[in-house]
């Protein structure tokens, strides 16, 4: 099973504030391309044994409906699905398990595409209530998701060896944009 940092669970419950009526915490937005069918990277994100397999944690729960709930991180992530579009579109609320009741749920999206035998993956995470918040998940998409799912899918047995590494290099685009970079 994965440990989280301490950049993606945080020490306290201070770093999930709540919600202020300051300027808008811009959205995470990030681009990849995988060398595997949709279907394949579709299932990676849906189905709990892929999940596991690639993420190396056997509490993987996963109700894929309109509706449904996960749970990931050994508990620590959970959330209910928004939009299912198979294979195209995947879309679930967010919650770290050590947020303030009143700290609202975030909202992530997944769009996949093709090109060729390749899969354009799109990932758009929104409703951070603070910079740190933001930040920390920022880098914890990086590492924790997109490559280590990234490694596992295009290796030829499935099998992902060795964490973050290589690690992507990440291209900013702006300061509410980041382009994974081979």
């Amino acid at each position: 099973m994965i440990a989280l940092p301490a950049t993606i669970m945080p020490k306290s419950r201070s770093t999930a504030k709540k919600p202020s009526n300051k300027a808008p915490i811009p959205l995470i937005e990030k681009a990849i391309t995988i060398n595997a069918g949709i279907d394949k990277v579709w299932a990676a994100l849906t189905d709990p044994a892929a999940i596991e397999s690639w993420m190396e944690d056997k509490g993987v729960k996963v109700s894929l409906k309109k509706g449904g709930k996960y749970v990931l991180f050994a508990g620590s992530t959970t959330g209910k699905f928004v939009e299912i579009d198979e294979p195209r579109v995947l879309e679930y609320t967010w919650r770290m398990s050590d947020w303030y009741e009143d700290v609202p749920d975030t909202n992530v999206r997944w769009e996949l595409g093709t090109s060729g035998k390749k899969t354009r993956v799109r990932l758009v995470h929104t409703g951070f209530t603070d910079r740190d918040m933001r930040d920390s998940h920022d880098e914890g998409w990086d590492m924790y998701f997109l490559e280590p799912m990234k490694s596992w899918l295009e290796s030829g047995d499935n099998k992902y060896s060795g964490y973050f590494y290589p690690r992507p290099s990440i291209r900013r685009v702006s300061d509410s944009r980041a382009v994974l970079k081979r």
